[in-house]
């Protein structure tokens, strides 16, 4: 593999630092934007939904093959009442990108509560991408924290 070097060094090390640290001025400044869009919302709670929902048929498949009841009525009650709820969605949009259709990465930070009181918080990321024919939000793939943050493209 073939082996790049460069050097900086005096004056070209110092505009080096000072671009690089606008850089990062500018994303961090940039990011999280809470949104209030409903079309995205909408998109997101159909997403943790289908992430949420098929482990707790696995839950209930496991319950009823137990046999006890108990744990079957435990189960159903706690899978039926489960809620899902938005706490807060905050956007972070590609700094370098300039064209349509918008790609945005959602850190999104939701709860699941049932009526025993057990409320699970969790927090996800998405990749997700606005425009198109319709002019609507569709989902990318799950992303991560470093995306988030550094989402420069």
């Amino acid at each position: 593999m073939a082996e790049v070097n460069f050097e900086l060094s005096g004056g070209k090390a110092v505009v080096a630092i000072i671009v690089l640290a606008i850089v990062i001025v500018i994303r961090l400044v940039s990011i999280g934007g809470t949104t209030d869009d409903k079309d995205l919302i909408r998109q997101l709670e159909l997403n943790l939904t289908s992430f949420y929902y098929p482990g707790e048929v696995d839950r209930l498949k496991a319950a009823m093959a137990s046999g006890d009841s108990e744990e079957i009525d435990l189960v159903a009650k706690s899978v039926t009442s489960t809620k899902l709820k938005i706490d807060s969605v905050k956007t972070s949009y590609a700094l370098f990108d300039f064209s349509s259709p918008k790609k945005v990465i959602v850190k999104v930070n939701y709860s699941l509560v049932d009526d025993s009181g057990v409320n699970d918080q969790q927090e996800k990321y998405f990749k997700f991408q606005h425009g198109g024919i319709m002019n609507n939000w569709s989902y990318q793939y799950e992303s991560n924290m470093v995306s988030y943050y550094l989402n420069f493209l």
